[in-house]
């Protein structure tokens, strides 16, 4: 009966499922800088505002209905193919917001690997 009961330990244990490990590949590099509306909103009145640049990585629809002013929109989905668009702003500051801060997150660390400058608006527009 010993035996019996060892044999249906060690299968049952051995067949459980293992908790795969995140890839290293979509661990982010470093820690992802944010930055508050009230921060932001100073910052674009202030004259350092030059050097900062709105990206708004929602859809279209969402855009239309409510964005940033002067902010560029490249939705989430597209930013691979269309990093180039923002090549010439590698020396600026990069503002990185959606509605909550999740899919700009994921921009941010994209545009990271990418050596932009970047920063995700805590809250996103939810919060401006």
């Amino acid at each position: 009966m010993k035996c019996l009961v060892c044999f249906f330990t060690v299968a049952f244990v051995s067949c459980a499922p293992e908790t795969p490990a995140k890839p290293v590949s979509s661990m982010p590099l470093q820690p992802i800088p944010t930055i508050s509306a009230d921060a932001l909103k100073e910052k674009l009145s202030s004259a350092d505002s030059t050097n900062l640049v709105l990206l708004d990585v929602r859809e279209p629809d969402e855009h239309a209905a409510r964005h940033i002013p002067n902010s560029m929109l490249i939705p989430l989905g597209s930013l691979a193919e269309r990093v180039g668009e923002l090549d010439g702003l590698k020396d600026k500051e990069i503002v990185v917001y959606c509605r909550s801060g999740r899919r700009s997150a994921k921009a941010c660390e994209f545009l990271l690997k990418q050596n932009f400058k970047v920063k995700n608006l805590d809250g996103g527009i939810l919060a401006w």
